[in-house]
């Protein structure tokens, strides 16, 4: 088992040098959350913290709820760090103590607390070739077979790091070594924090290397279960509102500048008329016998659709260079299908949207 003394002395020491340290106690760790109680220090809940007032006598601080700036409007993060910071100068010490990893938390006024703490991981328990999940030391040989512990421990992880796993080991395939060498130092944190990956020497391996399917399976139920609403979400979505209307509108355009007032009617080929025509149909015009009754045909277009349309019909690069208009389906067209079946998106989608629609909006039509 984990040596229990050993871990909290040097959490104790870390915390006293560094004046302020993040220490990850999620799911696999619940059990370590006990030995808290045997620092030298004061046990409080983020909100007790806010309403005590500040002593001048230098205290070490556990705040044991750290993740409660995320549920509520009265414990902000902006709030807490001004506090913090400012018993810091005092000569106070604070250990942030959080059930989530800190790449979970939203960037914003505050967040840079987390930036400047120390990371201190927990300590896990010595491998065994018996059962590999007893290195974490919430889970119980002989008990369940671990699936629902490894789901709860994804599901504190940020979602970019959940969204880069379901890439790498779902979409793409990768072995355990490939999945690694694909993350971000911030999904490597965070998946330390978690227990699941640790850090021997200059390598990096997976604790529960030997437990992949299982782990595989768990990164499945946690990607699909992820409903959490956040800001960059709901930009993802707007931002590729704004992309296809700017390109549609363009494509429109072009349309009626080489075609005229038939461009509806000739726009599409005979195939793709007939089912444009079906899909207008049954959603919002069932009474449309024809294409060139239907007020925008291309409304009723995939993007891919409309992307081949520009091709097929020689409207030409409509202020984006070629090379870019491939670029743009490339990227653009799987976050927009996710999208589409609200699948997962995650914040690199959304980052990446956001490049694509300030380029589309400079150049597509400018012309």
């Amino acid at each position: 088992m984990t040596d229990r003394g050993e871990w909290i002395l040097d959490l104790e020491r870390k915390a006293r040098r560094y004046s302020l340290v993040f220490v990850q106690l999620g799911s696999a760790f619940s059990p370590l959350r006990d030995d808290l109680a045997d620092i030298q220090g004061k046990q409080l809940t983020t909100t007790e913290y806010l309403d005590e007032p500040s002593t001048d006598e230098p205290t070490l601080h556990i705040l044991k709820d750290f993740e409660r700036v995320l549920k509520t409007s009265d414990t902000t993060i902006g709030r807490l760090r001004e506090r913090v910071l400012s018993d810091i100068d005092s000569g106070h010490v604070f250990v942030l103590v959080s059930s989530i990893a800190r790449n979970a938390f939203e960037s914003g006024p505050g967040s840079d607390l987390l930036a400047d703490s120390r990371h201190v991981f927990a300590p896990l328990n010595p491998l065994s070739n018996e059962d590999q999940l007893t290195v974490l030391p919430a889970y119980c040989h002989g008990g369940s077979d671990g699936s629902e512990l490894l789901v709860n421990c994804l599901e504190e992880l940020g979602s970019s790091t959940v969204h880069a796993l379901s890439q790498a080991l779902w979409e793409e395939g990768r072995s355990p070594m490939e999945s690694i060498q694909v993350l971000e130092r911030s999904d490597i944190e965070a998946l330390r924090g978690a227990g699941l990956i640790s850090v021997e020497g200059d390598s990096v391996v997976w604790t529960i290397a030997k437990a992949w399917k299982k782990f595989r399976n768990a990164v499945a139920l946690a990607s699909a279960r992820y409903t959490e609403e956040t800001t960059w979400l709901s930009n993802a979505f707007t931002d590729l509102w704004v992309i296809e209307r700017v390109i549609r509108n363009s494509i429109r355009d072009a349309l009626i500048a080489k075609q005229g007032a038939s461009w509806r009617d000739g726009c599409l080929s005979a195939g793709l008329r007939t089912e444009v025509l079906e899909r207008a149909r049954k959603d919002a015009q069932p009474s449309a016998r024809t294409v060139k009754e239907l007020r925008d045909p291309l409304e009723w277009l995939t993007t891919v659709e409309l992307l081949e349309l520009r091709e097929e019909r020689d409207l030409g690069d409509l202020g984006l260079e070629s090379y870019l208009w491939t670029k743009l389906r490339n990227s653009v067209v799987p976050i927009r299908n996710r999208a589409a079946h609200m699948r997962f998106i995650g914040a690199q989608d959304a980052r990446t949207v956001r490049t694509w629609r300030k380029i589309v909006l400079k150049n597509v039509g400018a012309e």
